[in-house]
């Protein structure tokens, strides 16, 4: 008997090997490897959905998203297996409007800065959503300063 809960585990562990990094207080998914030593002049914001942070890089063009951070009170299992069943999207969109793709349903959306952040579990479909009703949440957010080293991250080592 095949156990597909473990094969999926292990594929999505040997996706993310090299990309999750422990802080003292957080663990990050990097979706760029290395992202602050790509860029030579950003700033970053980091906003919560859900039980996470996603990590926007605001560079001197654009702003991307680079990472998802989660507390301590994950696991390294649960975030392997929050990657494996879910998808952020940030400001896609096309000729037909915002969209996520490759999502099952929108699981929680927001707006910062005007632009959508969505939240969504993992599927097959390319979901366009409307985002007059989203909720505009930059106000809510206390802007402040913060010297993070990522000389001290550790990398995790997935088995």
């Amino acid at each position: 008997m095949i156990d597909i809960v473990h094969l999926r585990m292990k594929k999505a562990t040997h996706k993310v090997e090299h990309y999750i990094r422990e802080f003292e207080d957080e663990y990050e998914y990097c979706l760029i490897k290395d992202y602050e030593m790509l860029f030579n002049d950003f700033k970053s914001q980091s906003i919560q959905v859900s039980d996470c942070f996603v990590t926007l890089l605001e560079l001197r063009n654009k702003t991307i998203l680079v990472s998802v951070l989660f507390p301590k009170a994950f696991d390294v299992d649960e975030i392997v297996e929050w990657i494996d069943t879910h998808t952020i999207s940030y400001n896609d969109q096309d000729n037909r409007g915002y969209f996520v793709k490759k999502a099952g349903s929108i699981v929680e959306a927001v707006k910062f800065k005007g632009r959508p952040i969505v939240l969504a579990t993992r599927g097959s479909k390319k979901i366009y959503y409307d985002i007059h009703p989203l909720i505009e949440i930059t106000n809510c957010y206390v802007q402040y300063s913060q010297i993070v080293n990522t000389v001290n991250a550790k990398s995790i080592e997935i088995e």
